[in-house]
């Protein structure tokens, strides 16, 4: 169930016109497509923050340790302009679906660090 999710995130995400609200009206009514067209849009605001704060280096990603898995991490966008920063905290599947863009992805394997072993 959360597969297909996921797969309606990345579709969406590389193409933009992927489910047009007026083709696909009854689709809509589904909560997971719902909870789909969040996601895509939370990535599409972080990968548009990524871009802008990226070349000035104000990102940090760390891994969370007290996460029940252990595969979360913590995206801390540092945004002087406004004077605050952004947190985000994502699992591995948002993490690449993030990095379903190329620039973005660069940014995220320089700054990631690898996951710890048990």
């Amino acid at each position: 169930m959360q597969q297909l999710m996921y797969k309606m995130v990345a579709r969406m995400l590389v193409e933009r016109d992927a489910l047009s609200r007026n083709k696909n009206f009854a689709a809509f009514d589904d909560p997971r497509l719902a909870r789909a067209t969040r996601i895509v849009r939370h990535l599409r605001a972080l990968q548009e923050d990524l871009r802008v704060a990226g070349p000035r280096g104000c990102v940090r990603i760390t891994r969370l340790e007290g996460a029940r898995d252990g595969r979360h991490v913590c995206l801390e966008i540092d945004q002087p302009e406004i004077r605050g920063s952004r947190r985000a905290i994502l699992n591995d599947e948002e993490v690449r679906l993030l990095c379903l863009d190329p620039e973005v992805e660069a940014l995220v394997r320089k700054l990631t660090p690898p996951p710890r072993s048990p």
